[in-house]
């Protein structure tokens, strides 16, 4: 993924929301940090994902923490996290395929598309945990 270059305002802007989110995980998360995870999960999943359902609900929350960095960006932030992770949201939903449910079953509030999709290519302790055929 390109670096995104941010002002020190839009940095500073942002260091609220990541500490939380930091404090939550209960270790250091910063905007290239959670961008690279995204990228490399992304990978792995057009590779064949080879994981357990957990860890790729794990690998699937980094997603989820994306949004909320983006969502409490400043706009000109916003615009250009939005550029970035479009090139891998659609490199995520072409190697992934529809599910009817969501793969974190349980949660009350709505859940972002991402929730609802599985690998194309999913391995087998990933298949036998999904149940697929």
């Amino acid at each position: 993924m390109q670096p995104i270059h941010i002002s020190r305002e839009e940095e500073l802007m942002l260091e609220p929301v990541l500490s939380s989110l930091s404090r939550k995980a209960g270790y250091t998360l910063t905007l290239p940090l959670l961008l690279e995870r995204w990228e490399s999960f992304v990978s792995e999943v057009e590779e064949g994902y080879d994981e357990s359902i957990y860890e790729y609900t794990n690998d699937l929350s980094v997603r989820d923490l994306l949004q909320i960095v983006t969502d409490n960006s400043p706009l000109t932030l916003r615009n250009k996290l939005i550029g970035a992770l479009q090139v891998w949201d659609e490199r995520f939903d072409v190697s992934t395929e529809k599910s009817e449910c969501s793969v974190l079953p349980g949660k009350e509030k709505p859940q972002a598309w991402w929730w609802f999709r599985v690998p194309v290519r999913p391995g087998s302790e990933l298949k036998n945990d999904l149940q697929l055929d």
